[in-house]
């Protein structure tokens, strides 16, 4: 099925094959009743989709949180920097320390 421009009402379904780019045809689609066979399924694909989507944030944010602590703790490394304030300071001619 296709839907164009047009918002389908609840509780109603879109039949297989069919387009849909009217609104008048989009409201007089038939009903979703009890004894329709797919009444769950728009439920059941949402919950997937969104466990998915869930699933996949978790992720993101672990790679970009482990990304994050490696660049920092390399940062942070004895003898990575050169800025005295964080405790390394370079040696200077005959192994004098300049601060």
């Amino acid at each position: 099925a296709k839907v164009i421009g047009v918002t389908i009402p609840p509780h109603r379904y879109v039949p297989a094959g069919q387009t849909i780019t009217e609104q008048r045809v989009a409201d007089a689609l038939p009903q979703i009743t009890d004894g329709y066979p797919f009444r769950g399924l728009n439920d059941a694909v949402v919950h997937v989709n969104t466990s998915l989507a869930a699933g996949y944030n978790a992720r993101i944010t672990a790679v970009a949180d482990s990304i994050r602590g490696r660049r920092l703790s390399s940062e942070d490394a004895p003898g990575t920097s050169d800025h005295p304030a964080k405790g390394h300071a370079k040696s200077g001619p005959a192994g004098e320390k300049n601060h």
